[in-house]
């Protein structure tokens, strides 16, 4: 048995297992990726915005979001970026149903650009949601952050709940379907080893069949992938040869108008190469990864974490306004962070080590809190105030509010931005270690090494895991009277020389 009829016997030898096979190609959404696509990205989720808090939990229809986003706008309520052409043709009208038959198929067409960035998902056929937090990443977002957080998006994609694929016909998407197409085709074009064709990418990593995850369908395309031809022009052929997609005199089957899987996946490639992810060369009309992408696969993290990482960075160069675009990103990616610690018991101490190995910096040189790091210390309290040992209350995105604290401080002392070195705290509780009296500061620590949020045992760790205790760090700790002398003796017994 060979390869195809390994992988691909049921599709063999007829008519209507060809139409199959390609039926299962992911269809993309057809809009021209570039920078002016991008920022219609954003455009269109500025739109989608004035409808926040204007429409029932119920969730409602296109026709419904064109006729509410209409009446905002006749009241003056215009988004910050704007497309005059784009409002006059689906927003300025008299009669709603006359225009939605009209212009409906089109505007379902951008709402189905919208469903694949995420800022639409849908209750059934006719009722969709809007995410607004998704929205606002990309409103929030100047020109230098934008394509970092549009490629962010892109890698974190798993088809499993995005609603644009979930919503093709001919794609069977169920509970075991755990596929990201971006990093399948990093890790194909980097384990392959050679400049890859728009068609194999398209019919090896752009489908979803029987196999639905990252590591199967991998798996299969690298083995097939290593006995096709090398350029698009052999390929075909070859690929229709073994698959017996032959007719009677001899002659391949031909694709019908708009079925041939490269032209259905080309919107997807074409958005990799606008986010510097894969470069596409026009002479060989072959694909390579940029040295952006083969630097995340040869992190020594998670490449979901190693980009989000570099998009938070890039974020907190511009400083405090954008602070609320960060925390969005963060509690938008967080289920996978609680995946990724869940997955890897050593996740949280290969993430310390990094950032001790690591350091972030600023534009200017300055080093840089890990907000990272200060999420996934959130997250081993559970959004509790470690203090009062409660939630303090939610945020208008359903998450806790809680607030990360040094306890050896980052500017003043040089702590160590590790989880270690971190204690959860509402903002009542944080504003009492740097406003209070020295008394109830105390009285603050204390609380917290009877809660068990504060011990000896987390400092020995940062002397003997993660070897960054100094001297300086554990006179700070005895300073503040939250190591008794004994425990300062064995600490500093541990940082000897």
């Amino acid at each position: 048995m060979n390869l195809f009829e390994q992988y691909f016997s049921s599709y063999m030898g007829s008519r209507a297992g060809f139409e199959r096979f390609h039926n299962e190609v992911i269809n993309m959404p057809r809009d021209q990726f570039s920078d002016a696509g991008l920022n219609k990205i954003r455009t269109l989720s500025g739109y989608l915005l004035l409808t926040e808090g204007k429409l029932g939990s119920g969730g409602c229809s296109y026709k419904d979001m064109m006729l509410l986003i209409r009446n905002e706008l006749s009241n003056d309520n215009f988004p910050k970026y704007r497309d005059c052409i784009l409002e006059k043709r689906y927003f300025t009208f008299d009669n709603i149903n006359t225009q939605y038959e009209s212009e409906g198929r089109m505007f379902r067409h951008l709402m189905s650009l919208c469903a694949f960035f995420g800022f639409i998902t849908s209750i059934s056929r006719q009722k969709k949601i809007i995410n607004y937090s998704k929205c606002k990443e990309y409103y929030l977002s100047d020109n230098e952050v934008l394509m970092p957080i549009a490629r962010n998006n892109i890698m974190m994609l798993n088809v499993a709940n995005n609603d644009f694929i979930k919503s093709l016909k001919g794609i069977a998407i169920d509970a075991s379907s755990d596929y990201r197409p971006t990093y399948a085709i990093l890790r194909y074009i980097n384990d392959i080893d050679r400049p890859v064709t728009k068609f194999e990418l398209s019919v090896l990593l752009g489908r979803i069949d029987d196999f639905k995850t990252d590591t199967e369908i991998i798996r299969r395309a690298l083995e097939i992938g290593r006995v096709l031809p090398r350029t698009a022009q052999e390929q075909t052929p070859y690929f229709f040869s073994k698959m017996d997609w032959v007719n009677s005199d001899g002659t391949h089957f031909v694709y019908a108008a708009s079925q041939e899987p490269d032209f259905k996946f080309n919107s997807y490639l074409l958005f990799l190469e606008a986010f510097d992810l894969i470069e596409f060369d026009r002479i060989t009309d072959t694909y390579t990864m940029t040295a952006y992408a083969t630097s995340l696969l040869a992190d020594d993290i998670s490449y979901l974490v190693a980009d989000l990482e570099r998009l938070l960075n890039v974020i907190d160069d511009y400083e405090e306004e954008n602070k609320e675009l960060n925390d969005l990103i963060l509690y938008q990616r967080n289920p996978e962070l609680l995946r990724l610690a869940r997955e890897d018991t050593n996740f949280i101490m290969k993430m310390n080590r990094r950032s001790l190995n690591k350091p972030l910096t600023d534009r200017h040189g300055k080093r840089q809190r890990n907000r990272l790091i200060a999420e996934l210390a959130k997250i081993q309290a559970a959004y509790m105030c470690q203090y009062a040992q409660k939630h303090v209350f939610r945020t208008p995105n359903g998450k806790y509010y809680c607030e990360a604290h040094h306890i050896i401080e980052f500017s003043t002392e040089n702590g160590p931005d590790i989880t270690n070195n971190l204690v959860v705290l509402g903002p009542e509780a944080h504003k009492i270690i740097h406003h209070a009296c020295q008394e109830e500061i105390d009285n603050l620590f204390l609380q917290l090494i009877r809660n068990s949020a504060l011990g000896i045992a987390q400092f020995k760790e940062m002397a003997t895991i993660y070897c960054c205790l100094t001297i300086e760090h554990i006179n700070a700790l005895h300073n503040k009277h939250i190591i008794t002398n004994n425990e300062k003796a064995e600490l500093l017994a541990l940082v000897a020389p």
